[in-house]
């Protein structure tokens, strides 16, 4: 059945965009493109008429997505996706036919218009690859300058996140722009893959698919600037993403292969540089600040409390657990928790008497405060905000922002002059992944009697009875 098509007007750049879009609709996602359109509104009427030309298909399709499964079968795949021993996969095993080993008949016509296609995007020297493309046709690679384009066409491959918005990858969006005028007869897909085999061969990694998915390797390229080792995984900070070989953790790479059932609780130590890592009930894990200053809670030391980096900690059941105290205000037995930070106990909740938000004059009260705890100075403020070290995840235990983003204002007791006071707001705006992992203060004055109402929160020197 043809596809039938709304009234829209485009420019010709948006009809070229749109009919290469339409060609490959089956194994080009509607989600991506529409995401590299987004900031350009008279681009939708362009993702609106893919969306109905492609019948409403959303995804790339099987062959897409996993191109690679059926393309190749590594030999030694019994140890590839075994679990039983710790060892980092060479590659040297690797089936010997390859793009950059290999005679250049072996890739045909189409191939080799992707690796030409490739050279120029990474040289944009025309005469140099003219020549370069002549010893690869001779030798099936690029000379001295194999790694270094193994390593441009890796950097190409990747989507990425821009404001939370999955953006195509190079690869992808030079493909689509250089289609139309370089008449391109590979298909997106064959394209990808002819790509994705010149630095997988080069690295000695081979493909990456469900069959090697957390598998990881070391890059045999000792002259390459890519990663040194690579894990095969769609998990990418902040989304999900095509299945394809990724830089590998420090962590990723120490523990593979390593057993970590669901009732292990137990560490291990790099013998290379000393880190120690922790088995937490089924994951491996980096270990907290404490574990790494007194070891793992046992049952021998249940109950004990350490001070980490942060906060104060308690062994309890076999797991280190942020001490926090539960108090009874005895004038009233309203109940509030605290925790150690800095050297003094902190209230880790707002502390709300009639309201959440008060005056200057009724947090400076001495019955603001429950009996020995007062409002903290703007040194103690700055000390502890500064332990918090800006990131979020730090923060959390206290409170100090709202959830989902906001300014929020905390007054001192911190006079400035005779008619003002220091506060300090602190600011969580969770705009796109990076900055949702991070917040940020400042230290203001305000008058006394401002007409605005700010947070408080108490603290109390000394061991808590």
């Amino acid at each position: 059945m043809k596809n039938s098509f709304p009234s829209v007007i485009l420019s010709e750049s948006s009809r070229v965009i749109l009919s290469v879009a339409i060609k490959n609709c089956r194994n080009f996602s509607f989600l991506q493109f529409l995401s590299t359109m987004w900031k350009n509104l008279a681009m939708l009427s362009i993702a609106a008429v893919m969306f109905v030309a492609c019948g409403g298909d959303n995804g790339s399709s099987a062959t897409d997505e996993g191109a690679s499964s059926s393309s190749s079968v590594i030999p030694g795949s019994d140890r590839e996706s075994s679990s039983s021993s710790n060892v980092i996969l060479s590659g040297s095993e690797e089936s010997s036919s390859s793009v950059v080993g290999s005679c250049s008949s072996e890739l045909g016509e189409s191939g080799l218009e992707a690796i030409s296609a490739m050279a120029y995007y990474c040289v944009h020297d025309s005469a140099k690859v003219d020549s370069l493309l002549a010893i690869y046709k001779a030798d099936g690679n690029f000379g001295d300058m194999t790694t270094s384009f193994a390593d441009c066409a890796y950097e190409m491959s990747f989507d990425y996140l821009d404001d939370d918005v999955i953006m195509p990858s190079p690869l992808k969006m030079f493909y689509l722009n250089e289609k139309p005028y370089s008449n391109f007869k590979i298909s997106w897909v064959k394209f990808r893959e002819t790509i994705y085999k010149f630095w997988q061969d080069d690295f000695g990694v081979g493909p990456c698919n469900r069959d090697f998915e957390n598998v990881v390797k070391r890059n045999q390229d000792s002259l390459s600037e890519s990663p040194r080792y690579f894990i095969c995984t769609d998990r990418r900070p902040g989304y999900y993403s095509e299945i394809n070989w990724v830089s590998a953790s420090a962590l990723q790479v120490a523990t593979y292969g390593l057993e970590c059932d669901s009732s292990d609780y137990r560490s291990i130590t790099d013998s290379a540089d000393g880190s120690m890592y922790v088995c937490d009930r089924g994951d491996w894990r980096l270990p907290m600040d404490v574990e790494k200053e007194y070891g793992l809670c046992k049952a021998e030391n249940n109950g004990e409390v350490k001070a980490g980096e942060i906060y104060e900690y308690i062994c309890d059941s076999a797991s280190w657990k942020l001490n926090e105290l539960v108090l009874v205000d005895s004038s009233d037995n309203r109940e509030f928790r605290a925790l150690k930070i800095a050297g003094l106990y902190w209230m880790s909740e707002n502390f709300k008497t009639d309201s959440s938000r008060y005056f200057w004059n009724e947090v400076m009260d001495e019955n603001f405060c429950p009996k020995g705890w007062r409002i903290p100075s703007d040194k103690e403020w700055k000390s502890m905000l500064d332990t918090l070290r800006g990131v979020r995840a730090n923060e959390y235990p206290m409170n100090l922002v709202e959830r989902f983003g906001g300014f929020v204002n905390w007054w001192s007791s911190t006079e400035y002059g005779a008619d003002s006071a220091v506060v300090f707001g602190i600011e969580y705006l969770p705009m796109d992944y990076a900055s949702s992992q991070k917040f940020t203060y400042h230290r203001g004055i305000q008058p006394k009697e401002s007409k605005y109402r700010y947070y408080a929160r108490c603290v109390k020197d000394g061991p808590i009875q």
